[in-house]
């Protein structure tokens, strides 16, 4: 049997174009990633980057924020490895077509 709507359905939300990177929030120096997520989690960061291209070396990550610690984690965000943090910028060695998750504190 089909109902009808009531007060408790949501309204559908649409948007028209597809999303940028939150260029506001944190600039990636190469167009070969593309920004998967972004979010933040108490007073940690969440970036999750995708190389699209199949190439490889070094990334240069700027977030517009401060921060003190940069941290490469596996799918679950558990830290793996601590990253190269340089003048407010995060480097990052990275490989084709791989998924990485950064925390930034």
């Amino acid at each position: 049997m089909l109902r009808g709507p009531t007060d408790s359905t949501k309204k559908i939300v649409v948007f028209e174009g597809l999303f940028g990177q939150p260029k506001n929030l944190i600039d990636v120096k190469s167009d070969n990633f593309k920004i998967l997520s972004y979010r933040k989690l108490e007073d940690k960061k969440i970036l999750r980057i995708c190389e699209q291209v199949g190439s490889s070396g070094d990334l240069e990550i700027v977030p517009k924020f401060s921060f003190s610690k940069a941290c490469l984690t596996n799918i679950l965000e558990t830290d793996v490895d601590e990253l190269h943090v340089n003048e407010g910028s995060i480097i990052l060695e990275y490989e084709p077509f791989k998924i990485h998750t950064l925390v930034i504190e």
